[in-house]
């Protein structure tokens, strides 16, 4: 790109939310936000004298489309993230703008000693097949920018990042993603913390250099919070942030244990799912795992309604608030224990 300015009006975006073509012209003056939204991008001064044209990105997905008028330069992008910006004079970093995508999606799994080892392997088994399912890969290719990023956490008392944020756009970072997840070891974290899993995928999501519309917790587990901070709080403080928690609790036959209820899907309903389109999938059966988290995967991805879902997977459901529920039910057996 040329050092000189552009002529007036040279750098065109377009915001399709807004359905509004912005024309960054030349006589407008630095840190001056075009046509008075601070939304849509304004001119800076960088501190070394270059001009720089910033994109602010509370809205979706952007376009570019610059044309330098000189005749001999015409360049499109299609959907995606501008991977640098226009600078008049100089250039800039891509590394100091967040990485557009449409999804981000925290995956936080329980590891507490209520989960034994074989149930938990098949929980992970079931996480790196649905990576490498065809539907799941054409799920995320369909979204307006057809991509999503994705982080692995296994929770108990405390939480772990078991596979870092990854960029997903096919099949290819897919595989990656799932075979990174599968030589990870097996671990087990004392006491159930929901609380403190939400925390964990919550700063995760604040500081992890993309920027997506839908932000996601995806929580399993067996067993109700029984330390940390109450779990109402942790999920009011995500939704606050515009996130939305799903959930898949998982209710397998065998011996009951002090910490555990027997309604932990209601629980989950009541106490932990929250935000715009927030949903349970319950396992009632060890053999459901890969087709639950399949099918949850699929809804998170692609951002379908449930309604279709729920014809054929009757474990599916809204988020609902009714009658009152004792969301401390976990802290109370816990203390029960102790007294004992």
């Amino acid at each position: 790109m040329s050092n000189n300015p552009p002529s007036a009006c040279d750098t065109i975006l377009i915001l399709p939310r807004y359905e509004r073509i912005l024309t960054a012209c030349q006589s407008i003056k630095p840190t001056t936000t075009l046509r008075g939204d601070p939304n849509y991008a304004s001119r800076q001064d960088d501190g070394i004298g270059t001009l720089v044209w910033r994109v602010h990105w509370s809205a979706n997905a952007v376009r570019l489309k610059e044309e330098v008028r000189g005749g001999i330069t015409a360049m499109r992008l299609g959907w995606a993230l501008l991977a640098s910006f226009c600078v008049l004079g100089g250039s800039a970093s891509a590394a100091q703008y967040p990485v557009a995508v449409d999804l981000e999606l925290v995956i936080a799994v329980d590891v507490s000693y209520s989960m034994d080892i074989e149930e938990q392997r098949l929980q992970r088994d079931g996480y790196v097949a649905a990576f490498q399912r065809p539907e799941i890969i054409r799920a995320l290719r369909d979204g307006p920018l057809g991509q999503i990023a994705v982080t692995y956490i296994e929770w108990g008392g405390s939480a772990v990042q078991v596979v870092p944020w990854t960029l997903i756009d096919g099949s290819r970072t897919a595989a990656k993603f799932a075979e990174k997840l599968r030589r990870q070891p097996m671990r087990r974290i004392s006491f159930t913390s929901i609380s403190n899993a939400l925390a964990f995928a919550r700063e995760l999501i604040r500081s992890n250099g993309f920027r997506a519309t839908r932000r996601i917790i995806d929580v399993s587990g067996d067993g109700p919070n029984n330390a940390g901070a109450p779990v109402p709080i942790a999920r009011n403080a995500a939704i606050g942030t515009e996130i939305v928690i799903d959930g898949l609790p998982i209710m397998l036959e065998r011996a009951r244990d002090s910490a555990s209820i027997p309604d932990i899907d209601v629980y989950y309903e009541k106490c932990v799912i929250g935000g715009d389109g927030a949903f349970v999938l319950k396992v009632s059966d060890i053999t459901q795992f890969a087709n639950a988290i399949r099918d949850k995967l699929l809804i998170e991805i692609s951002g379908l309604k449930l309604s279709g879902f729920q014809q054929r997977q009757t474990e599916l459901a809204h988020v609902q608030y009714r009658e009152p529920y004792n969301c401390l039910v976990g802290e109370e057996l816990q203390e029960q224990s102790i007294g004992k």
